[in-house]
């Protein structure tokens, strides 16, 4: 649910930032708070979205439009959008989110390697002093003479 509602939200964030017809544009603490409380977990927890993941999407969007390109690979933009046909409105909806869906997963995957990638980097401390690597091997040196004489 936390992809397709931050899909959407990214959706509205791209109409609001580059419509001509909106004049006050969404800020960022605007963005925020509208994806405040949107990461539920599965004992109905609300948690906040990561807030440097959600200033990412934020940027991205502000610097370059979103814009869907059709299969033939020209842009959905440049399709008639006064179209008076509903189905072809809802496909190119449908499309459109399809990808913006898709972007956002993109995004969490890879905050979330990172994420874990950090925190296997947090576990270990490199000792770069003498002094810490002397009293490590003062404190182990027992146990390691002891494993090797089995061994």
């Amino acid at each position: 649910d936390t992809a397709f509602v931050l899909a959407f939200a990214t959706i509205m964030l791209n109409t609001d930032l580059h419509s001509k017809s909106i004049v006050n544009k969404m800020t960022r603490e605007q963005f925020l708070n509208m994806n405040k409380g949107i990461n539920k977990t599965e004992d109905g927890e609300e948690h906040d979205v990561d807030k440097e993941l959600l200033l990412q999407i934020y940027e991205e969007v502000l610097r370059e439009e979103i814009k869907v390109v059709k299969d033939d690979g020209t842009l959905m933009a440049n399709a008639p959008a006064n179209s008076n046909q509903p189905q072809q409105k809802q496909s190119l909806f449908l499309k459109e989110t399809e990808m913006m869906v898709g972007k956002s997963k993109e995004i969490f995957e890879q905050t979330k390697i990172r994420r874990k990638r950090q925190k296997f980097l947090d576990k270990f401390i490199t000792g770069t002093d003498t002094e810490h690597v002397r009293l490590m091997f003062y404190s182990t040196w027992c146990a390691v003479l002891a494993a090797f004489a089995v061994v």
